[in-house]
């Protein structure tokens, strides 16, 4: 069944997604938007939250096993104990049909992504800052023991994220994403100390956590609830059981980025930032992300106490995690282009610096230990 502008109530209220109620007194309002899936945010009235639909566009396997794993984690969170300290932070779970393949969660009609409240606002805020690494620290909970009992985790495959598979050249993935990422998949493969920096982080990868694998400032959306502010973790598509530092890398590669690409990408203007940026300095971007990491740090040790991971291992670990993310943010602004973009290219001289002297970096952007 294909979901419309028409059919949707009658698929929800069948389902049991939406109270006949609503279509009685007139407070059901739709707005669908395409992407790859088919998406319906539904306004309930003058409720601050509604339904987020989505529904597959195409049976393609790949965009099935994406969307079952954004409805599993949404069910660990919030229908399982496993993690009970998440459940304030993302979206209310409503369920996955798939027969159909749609998927419903909560929808905030007045949400807006730290991403772009950093842009409006034209500062970094700490209380924000503080509350992502908050987020991250409680879902952070090691589930080894609990693996071979809830089958739900099973699901999960624990792989390495595919950035790091350009480490191995002949691995079929890589090779058939070549004319995707053409001209920064060139430019690793030119640069052994990058392959090798891949590939040993691949051997290093862990399956413990939940991880979300796609941390970055637009994810996290603040919501207003109960006539207070919180911050919500959404986008959970590439969830997985995978090493925690790679998330807490991504919060820190998605801060050090917002300032690469806010410079103007000209040279002849001395890479002036754009018009509405100029508060964003490498110095504040430095002192954001040592108020991440440390306060990462104090939440997983009061919440568990047997995560050692302010080490000087864990340190380069999570430098080195930056540095691949950051890799992995290149391919993504130069797919399908002839040419290394300026920011990009940007991106990729601070990798090579941030590889050569992985302990320098790490008390650049983690503070000294």
């Amino acid at each position: 069944m294909r979901l419309t502008l028409h059919n949707l109530a009658h698929f929800l209220v069948d389902k049991g997604f939406l109270h006949p109620e609503h279509l009685v007194n007139g407070s059901y309002k739709v707005v669908q938007k395409q992407s790859r899936n088919s998406i319906f945010q539904v306004f309930l009235g003058d409720s601050s939250t509604g339904l987020f639909v989505k529904q597959l566009l195409s049976l393609d396997p790949t965009n099935a096993y994406l969307m079952q794993r954004d409805a599993t984690a949404h069910c660990l969170i919030q229908q399982t104990e496993l993690l009970p300290q998440m459940r304030a932070f993302v979206p209310n779970y409503y369920g996955y049909e798939p027969n159909n393949h749609v998927f419903v969660t909560e929808f905030f009609a007045n949400a807006i992504s730290v991403h772009e409240l950093i842009v409006q606002r034209k500062s970094l805020d700490n209380a924000e800052l503080q509350q992502m690494a908050t987020i991250l620290a409680f879902q952070h909970k090691d589930l080894s023991e609990q693996i071979d009992q809830v089958p739900a985790l099973q699901f999960f495959s624990r792989q390495a994220p595919w950035i790091l598979l350009f480490g191995d050249p002949e691995n079929p993935q890589i090779k058939s994403s070549g004319q995707m990422f053409g001209v920064v998949a060139q430019f690793i493969r030119q640069q052994p100390e990058l392959t090798r920096l891949l590939e040993d982080l691949r051997y290093q990868w862990q399956g413990s956590c939940l991880v979300h694998g796609d941390i970055k400032l637009i994810n996290f959306i603040r919501v207003a609830e109960n006539g207070a502010e919180s911050l919500k973790l959404i986008d959970w598509e590439i969830a997985d059981l995978g090493d925690p530092l790679w998330d807490v890398a991504g919060l820190l590669q998605s801060l050090i980025a917002l300032w690469i690409f806010a410079q103007n990408p000209n040279p002849m203007l001395q890479n002036r930032p754009q018009v509405g940026m100029e508060f964003l300095t490498w110095e504040s971007v430095l002192t954001a992300c040592q108020t991440v990491w440390q306060h990462y740090l104090s939440v997983r040790a009061q919440h568990n106490p047997d995560s050692a991971l302010n080490t000087p291992e864990s340190r380069q670990k999570l430098i080195r995690f930056t540095a691949a993310r950051l890799i992995q943010t290149a391919c993504e602004a130069n797919m399908h282009t002839a040419e290394i973009q300026p920011q990009s290219n940007r991106v990729l001289q601070l990798v090579t610096q941030m590889i050569t002297t992985p302990d320098a970096w790490a008390s650049q952007i983690l503070g000294e230990q």
